[in-house]
């Protein structure tokens, strides 16, 4: 498995995987919700971090990567990606400490988790109440 050694297995509309090297219990997931991206990841335990850094590759090249500072403890964090583009992602999460002359991140990378990005389906009636049908036309003094 590229990125280290666990287990991955798929779900709809997402991954788990698990990353030992990281922890013992480490597990990472990652999802589509709606127009966004969910990624989570806990425990690493009994490596503990200041920070996190998410990184995310869309059809095999780099997009991002974000340091997570909140919505995260020493162990666990979570992050949305907002509106990415449709197509594949692989996802890596790095648990970083700061130190004054700058940052390590010990244990390196995650097992990488992937997600298939697609659009959101679009409801047919766009909360109108029309639906796709036209509706008979009235005049205005009818009710």
């Amino acid at each position: 498995m590229d990125g280290g050694h666990g287990t991955r297995m798929p779900f709809l509309l997402g991954e788990i995987v698990t990353s030992p090297d990281q922890g013992p219990e480490m597990v990472v997931a990652a999802y589509q919700a709606e127009n966004s991206i969910i990624v989570n990841w806990s425990d690493s335990s009994p490596f503990n971090y200041d920070f996190f850094i998410v990184r995310w590759d869309k059809d095999g090249r780099n997009v991002n990567q974000i340091d997570v500072r909140q919505y995260i403890d020493r162990s666990a964090g979570f992050f949305h990606i907002p509106s990415p583009l449709p197509g594949d992602y692989s996802i890596l999460v790095e648990g970083c400490d700061d130190h004054l002359s700058g940052s390590s991140c010990k244990q390196g990378w995650t097992v990488p988790v992937h997600v298939t990005y697609r659009l959101p389906e679009v409801p047919e009636d766009f909360g109108c109440g029309f639906g796709t049908e036209n509706p008979k036309p009235r005049r205005l003094s009818e009710n």
